[in-house]
């Protein structure tokens, strides 16, 4: 819960008894949804800065850069990342242990591309999928481009399905489906 008052506040309370279990002062208000994962409570503040809590305690753990989620980024946790796609086509990885970049990418033109509606990244296979001015595949460990998929669509919906067929439905009810690349085993 973010309250607003002579100074902004981060409030945790217990869902199932409604008590109270920490509080903490912000640094200026809040601009956007809080992310809650295991390892921090992630919130983005005006002046386009990042702050991170413990989830247990309230404790601050770090301060950073926003990549994105004051402007309505989505956001995916990878082993120990905090991926956030934002509208503009800027993709990041944060580290949610001490709030540093590990990569950072511009997958698009920002003002020439269509923003997808649902920007929300995909893991399937070892892949990133990430929709922007197209759909895009990365390493989540270290952010490199293993692959574009070639669609003419705006990727406003994205699924991968467990056999790696990508399904991208653009909102004016066009559908495309790829299919991976065969490959060859040794059989004896």
């Amino acid at each position: 819960v973010l309250t607003q008052g002579a100074r902004p506040a981060l409030h945790a309370v217990d869902l199932y008894s409604g008590e109270p279990l920490w509080r903490a002062l912000t640094l200026a208000p809040p601009q956007g949804r809080p992310v809650g994962t295991p390892e921090a409570l992630v919130v983005p503040i005006a002046g386009d800065r990042l702050l991170a809590y413990a989830p247990e305690g309230g404790d601050e753990l770090w301060e950073t850069d926003d990549p994105g989620l004051a402007a309505g980024a989505a956001t995916l946790v990878v082993d120990g990342l905090l991926v956030t796609n934002a509208p503009g086509g800027c993709v990041a990885a944060t580290q949610l242990e001490d709030g540093a970049t590990r990569w950072s990418h511009v997958l698009g033109d920002p003002i020439g591309d269509d923003v997808p509606r649902r920007l929300e990244p995909v893991l399937r296979a070892g892949g990133l999928f990430v929709p922007a001015g197209g759909l895009h595949v990365l390493r989540p460990d270290d952010g490199q481009r293993l692959a574009e998929v070639p669609v003419d669509l705006v990727p406003d919906r994205v699924r991968v399905d467990e056999r790696g067929w990508v399904y991208v439905a653009e909102e004016s009810g066009s559908l495309a489906a790829f299919a991976p690349a065969p490959t060859l085993r040794l059989v004896r």
